[in-house]
């Protein structure tokens, strides 16, 4: 909220979710297991493609250039501010 307060509001809401059919899921599983059985695999793939994500966003600026990035970082779900400089 003070985000929006300070600098308007975002010109785009992305949400990222996980699909644990992803091959790079897949291959790590044992002979026998489920995603369920592995849900640190399925966490540390979600997370490097959520920063990998960041990086482009940010850093590469495939929306355009970024006035503000915040991650929140003390709730167990993951949200990310990236507001585009317009």
């Amino acid at each position: 909220m003070g985000t929006v307060r300070r600098y308007g509001q975002p010109d785009l809401f992305c949400t990222v979710t996980c699909n644990p059919l992803w091959p790079e899921i897949k291959r790590e599983l044992l002979p026998g297991q489920t995603v369920t059985d592995r849900p640190d695999i399925v966490c540390r793939v979600f997370h490097q493609k959520l920063q990998q994500i960041i990086h482009e966003v940010t850093k590469l600026g495939v929306f355009g250039a970024v006035q503000v990035g915040n991650p929140c970082r003390s709730s167990p779900q993951t949200v990310t501010d990236v507001l585009p400089d317009v």
